[in-house]
C-alpha cells in the first residue's frame, strides 16, 4: 500500500489483452519475412517482378549466374568495355567466331595467335597449320613488305582440317617467297 492509501501493482500485471496481441502481432512481423523466403522459390515469382532497380548493385555475381544465362541479345551496346574486362577473360575458345592469325617468312613462324608453325612446300607456296580446325573459316593474305608488292592468296587444305595454304606472288605473276600475314576469320 501507498502513503496515499492506494495499492500499488506491480507493472508487468497490468499487461492487458492489448499488449499481448501486439506482442503476437511483432513476433510473426520478425518471423514472417524468414518464414516466407524460406518457402517462396523461383516458380513463385513472375516473370518481370524482379527488376534491377529493385536489386542491390552487388546482389548478382558471375558465380551466381549460369553459363548460357547472358547472351548478346541481352547486353546493351556500350555495356561492356575493355576496361571492366578481367584479363584473359576474352579468349579466342569462348567467342562464337574466333580469329587467329600467323606472321610468317619463309619457312618460319615470326610470331601468331593460335598458328603452331610454317612449312615452305616450294618457291611462294606454305603450309600454316593452327591448333585448332580453320576449314569452315575466311583467310586473308597481306605481304608484310609493301615495297616487295607481293599477292598473297589463301585456301584450306581439304587434307588436313588445322592446315591454310598460302601462296605469294609478284605484281608480274610468278610465285615469290616473302614475309606475309595470314588473317583467319571464323
Amino acid at each position: 500500500m501507498t502513503s496515499s492509501g492506494q495499492t500499488h501493482t506491480p507493472r508487468w500485471r497490468r499487461f492487458g489483452f492489448a499488449n499481448v496481441v501486439a506482442l503476437i502481432a511483432l513476433f510473426v512481423a520478425l518471423g514472417g519475412g524468414a518464414y516466407a523466403a524460406s518457402k517462396i522459390g523461383t516458380s513463385d515469382i513472375k516473370n518481370k517482378a524482379i527488376t534491377t532497380p529493385k536489386l542491390d548493385k552487388k546482389a548478382v555475381k558471375g558465380s551466381k549466374l549460369d553459363k548460357e544465362a547472358v547472351k548478346k541479345n541481352k547486353i546493351k551496346d556500350e555495356a561492356v568495355t575493355s576496361s571492366k574486362l578481367g584479363e584473359e577473360s576474352v579468349t579466342n575458345s569462348k567467342l562464337a567466331h574466333p580469329s587467329y592469325w600467323a606472321v610468317a617468312g619463309p619457312n618460319a613462324l615470326i610470331r601468331g595467335n593460335g598458328a603452331t608453325s610454317v612449312t615452305r612446300a616450294n618457291n611462294g607456296n606454305y603450309r600454316v597449320e593452327f591448333e585448332t580446325d580453320v576449314s569452315e573459316c575466311s583467310y586473308q593474305v597481306t605481304g608484310l613488305d609493301v615495297n616487295q608488292n607481293l599477292i598473297g592468296h589463301a585456301d584450306r587444305d581439304v587434307t588436313n582440317s588445322l592446315r591454310v595454304f598460302v601462296s605469294l606472288r609478284d605484281t608480274g605473276g610468278t610465285r615469290t617467297d616473302g614475309e606475309y600475314n595470314l588473317a583467319v576469320h571464323c
